[in-house]
C-alpha cells in the first residue's frame, strides 16, 4: 500500500510541476504576444506558442494518458486565462536599450 501511495504522489507531483512550468511559460509568451500585437515579432511569438502547446499536449498524453492529459491541459488554459485576467500581463518594451 505504501508503494502505491508513493507512486501516486510522484505522479501528482509530476503533474503539478508540468502544470506550473507550462503555465508560467505560456504566461510569458502570452505577455510577449500581447505586447507585440502590432509588430512582425507577433508572428514569431505566436509560432513559439503553438509549438509549446503541441509539446505540452504530446508530453501530457504520453505521461498521463489521454483523459488526465486533457484535464491537465484544461486546468492550464483556465489558469492562464485567470492569470491574465486578474494580474494582467507584463508589457514588454519595444525600445531597444544598449547595455
Amino acid at each position: 500500500m505504501d508503494k502505491q501511495m508513493e507512486n501516486k504522489f510522484k505522479i501528482y507531483a509530476s503533474m503539478f510541476f508540468d502544470w506550473l512550468t507550462f503555465t508560467l511559460t505560456f504566461y510569458m509568451t502570452a505577455s510577449f504576444i500581447l505586447s507585440f500585437a502590432h509588430s512582425p515579432l507577433f508572428i514569431i511569438f505566436n509560432t513559439l506558442n503553438i509549438a509549446l502547446i503541441s509539446l505540452f499536449t504530446k508530453v501530457s498524453h504520453k505521461s498521463y494518458g489521454k483523459k488526465w492529459a486533457n484535464i491537465l491541459i484544461l486546468i492550464t488554459v483556465l489558469s492562464l486565462a485567470a492569470l491574465i485576467y486578474f494580474l494582467g500581463y507584463f508589457n514588454v518594451s519595444k525600445v531597444l536599450v544598449k547595455i
